[in-house]
């Protein structure tokens, strides 16, 4: 075998086992049972109550949610939408959560470079946080409704991937108007004049 091959074959395995090793892992998983944060040093399990799946389309978006209920009865939506490779998001991402969930304004209130907890008033009054996982142009994904104790968990573990210490408590008492999940309306008007979506021609 001449060294010229032998090299080849050398650069092509360094060059997969290092695409293998820059996987990351995926920040928010679940299983039948329990929700995964995963980031830095960070790796929480919050056991579930119950767990719900269901997929919609929206024009050339494909849209995954997962409904996850926790033991103490509160329930969050882990949204992933995603497009062709044809189609890009055409505005920043806080843009995009403050048009799809109807939103005044929006505030960054934590953020590293993948991922970023957003806040903003709902037509009702009613503040709105949302975990926005960046993972491309074509593709987006969404976590909410954090409420405080959530979000300082959501923080802690997934934006500063720091270690928790202890068991992880959600000292949040479920009242009647948490019950209603303010769930994102991705929509025809989102692909006209360009607004939120682009279309590469």
């Amino acid at each position: 075998m001449s060294k010229w091959i032998i090299l080849a074959l050398v650069v092509l395995a360094v060059a997969i086992l290092w695409r293998l090793s820059s996987r990351s892992i995926a920040p928010v998983t679940f299983t039948e049972s329990s929700m995964f944060l995963r980031y830095g040093d960070c790796r929480l399990v919050l056991p579930l109550k119950r767990i719900e799946r269901r997929h919609r389309t929206a024009d050339a978006l494909s849209i995954d949610r997962t409904f996850a209920t926790l033991f103490n009865g509160y329930t969050l939506v882990d949204e992933r939408v995603s497009m062709p490779e044809n189609y890009t998001f055409g505005k920043a991402t806080d843009a995009v959560v403050r048009a799809v969930f109807g939103l005044g304004s929006v505030e960054s209130l934590a953020k590293n470079d993948k991922m970023e907890i957003l806040e903003g008033v709902q037509a009702n009054g009613a503040p709105l946080r949302v975990l926005a996982i960046f993972k491309g142009k074509s593709d987006l994904e969404l976590l909410y409704p954090l409420n405080e104790s959530l979000q300082n968990i959501v923080t802690q573990c997934l934006i500063e991937g720091k270690a928790s210490e202890g068991a992880t408590v959600l000292n949040h008492v479920v009242k009647e108007d948490d019950s209603e999940v303010p769930l994102s309306r991705w929509d025809q008007k989102l692909f006209e004049l360009d607004i939120l979506i682009n279309k590469d021609m």
